[in-house]
């Protein structure tokens, strides 16, 4: 009797399996717990070669892209709306904000680089701005407001992992983050960006700073459009 019910058991546990519906496309991924002056806290950055996803909870905003296309979808968890802009195209909120908020573009702030240290266990790169600047040359560039500024950036997030690899992550990251352009040279395109800060009035203000990084598996469907959203052909009904 005991016996019979045994292989009962395992022909309902396999026919159970058999019925079941393929399990999504898994990835392994990164994901970085960040926080932001303009942007709130927390922060989760999720990215791998197939697609990103930046979500900001206190804002109420989610904005993911997937490969090929990589298109951006911005969306208002509010209201459940969202737009599309072409990566290239893609303007983060603190490229207005950062103007308004500290009377400056973060992308003027000539950078030089400084002695590399250590961020999260690993080795990063510093980046700070060009001392010995005058009056007229701060006023030129609109950063006389700022005393002081650093940028922290990684080559890579594992030793195996290579950068080269994730240009639109990259290029998602310095446009989200209005970070200065790599015209220069400074910083390399293929590097991170892990921590930004500025000094303004005496007080030291977080452009960005990552606290956590983790490695996650997560499914695909993460980087695409979710359901039920409805397309606005504005961005002012995402603005936070």
């Amino acid at each position: 009797m005991f016996l019979l019910c045994g292989c009962l058991a395992l022909l309902l546990a396999a026919n159970s399996v058999a019925h079941a519906g393929p399990s999504p496309s898994m990835v392994s991924c990164f994901r970085l717990t960040q926080s932001s002056k303009l942007y709130g806290e927390p922060i989760s950055f999720t990215y791998c070669q197939e697609g990103f996803l930046w979500e900001s909870p206190s804002v109420g905003l989610n904005i993911v892209a997937a490969a090929p296309d990589w298109t951006v979808h911005t969306c208002n968890l509010k209201t459940k709306t969202y737009f599309d802009l072409p990566l290239d195209a893609h303007e983060g909120y603190m490229h207005k904000t950062a103007v308004v908020f500290w009377g400056l573009s973060l992308p003027r702030i000539p950078f030089v680089k400084a002695q590399d240290k250590d961020l999260l266990g690993l080795r990063c790169h510093v980046y700070r701005m060009k001392s010995g600047l005058s009056k007229a040359e701060l006023l030129a560039l609109g950063v006389a407001s700022v005393a002081q500024a650093e940028l922290l950036t990684a080559d890579s997030l594992s030793s195996r992992d290579s950068l080269a690899h994730y240009k639109p992550v990259l290029t998602f990251l310095r446009r989200q983050y209005d970070l200065p352009d790599w015209q220069s040279g400074l910083p390399n395109k293929n590097e991170v960006p892990l921590s930004m800060s500025i000094t303004t009035k005496g007080k030291s203000q977080i452009v960005l700073a990552t606290s956590k990084i983790e490695k996650v598996r997560l499914p695909l469907s993460v980087f695409r459009l979710p359901p039920g959203f409805k397309k606005v052909k504005s961005n002012k009904i995402l603005a936070p």
